[in-house]
């Protein structure tokens, strides 16, 4: 418990910056506890209301004892649940507050999708479509779960029934406050089956300037940014300025000329974010990132002639028999020769390869893993 303090703590500590407070770690062998004995250190304590490092520390075991009151989980950047596209960006969170399913952190698939609040009914429409068929496609949604797209998001992922929902909501205040209050039911189903966090202490309101702080980590957390509908002043353009600045993909669903509300999606087109305008246009381009983040750390499964595969789906095992017959061949070749629709071919490539059943190599085509 004593580590999970001092981070708490040092997450919470005004008056210094991350690039100081990790300057200050690598100088002390990255040692929380030295770090935070460290004598510069007493004016942030009197800053946050505290005498001395003594005094705070009764501050976090409170908090603590209140995460735990609450059913939720504190996780520092050193804990192995922690995720690992977000500890690579320039300012991640020491600390996060999570409240559902943590394994979801550890998504191979994570993606997130942002768009305005006040959406149109153009919005809506493409909003419920990607939702539906980037989770049927395996995707962890991640959102902010405010109102308009982010709520008809995370409510996609919720109602795919074939599996369990994955979708993770970022808030710009404390864990324990259901804002807005609209989504009161949203909530309570999100903490049962997908995830909710936040870096922000329990009782913190969500101030104005929470919102585009809570940005980066939507982005940091996926793989890539998917902007459904944006206006020219939106968060969902900070969302997606984080993303490009973090070396992630940008993409986006074009809009109506002579529509305001979409008109920061086309901006971002031709910044030269990818265009959108069905599911499979995101999943081709996330999917090498994704094959390339799951084999960090370990090895891809080699199997055997001999053991017998697994298929999520009807369309998993007709795709992989086709490739098996074919030695090689691309996402048209299978489309024409499945019958399917090049979505569902798509999704199950998908999943083959997370499975290690297929790879794709450099010219785009499949084969069997042997």
């Amino acid at each position: 418990m004593a580590a999970i303090l001092d981070y708490l703590i040092l997450h919470h500590l005004p008056g210094l910056s991350f690039v100081n407070k990790k300057r200050m770690l690598a100088e002390m062998d990255f040692s929380v506890e030295k770090v935070l004995r460290h004598p510069s250190l007493l004016s942030c304590y009197q800053q946050w209301g505290f005498s001395s490092n003594k005094a705070c520390r009764s501050w976090a075991e409170t908090e603590w004892q209140r995460v735990k009151a609450a059913g939720m989980q504190l996780i520092s950047i050193a804990d192995s649940a922690y995720p690992q596209l977000l500890r690579e960006i320039a300012d991640p969170p020491l600390v996060l507050y999570a409240k559902g399913r943590l394994e979801l952190l550890q998504h191979p698939l994570p993606l997130a999708v942002v768009g305005a609040r006040k959406v149109s009914v153009y919005g809506q429409q493409v909003a419920r479509y990607l939702g539906t068929e980037l989770a049927a496609a395996g995707c962890c949604l991640v959102s902010g779960l405010a109102l308009g797209v982010d709520g008809i998001i995370h409510e996609a992922a919720l109602e795919v029934a074939a599996e369990p929902a994955a979708t993770i909501g970022v808030l710009g205040c404390g864990l324990e406050q259901i804002y807005p209050r609209q989504h009161q039911r949203l909530f309570a189903s999100m903490q049962q089956h997908g995830l909710i966090i936040s870096e922000f202490a329990l009782g913190a309101a969500p101030e104005k300037y929470h919102f585009p702080r809570r940005n980066r980590i939507i982005s940091g957390l996926a793989l890539g940014t998917v902007v459904v509908e944006a206006a020219q002043r939106s968060g969902a353009l900070i969302t997606a300025r984080y993303a490009m600045e973090q070396g992630r993909s940008v993409f986006a669903a074009p809009q109506p000329i002579l529509s305001p509300a979409g008109a920061g999606n086309n901006a971002l087109l031709r910044q030269g974010a990818t265009l959108v305008s069905q599911a499979t246009d995101i999943m081709e381009e996330i999917m090498p990132q994704a094959r390339a983040d799951l084999q960090k750390p370990k090895k891809p499964i080699k199997r055997s002639r001999d053991m017998e595969p697994a298929f999520g789906s009807l369309a998993d095992a007709k795709v992989f028999a086709l490739v098996q017959q074919q030695s090689t061949a691309d996402t048209e070749m299978l489309t024409r020769l499945s019958g399917l629709p090049a979505a569902e071919v798509v999704v199950a490539l998908s999943q083959l390869q997370l499975q290690g059943m297929i790879q794709c190599g450099d010219d785009g085509r499949y084969s069997v893993c042997r």
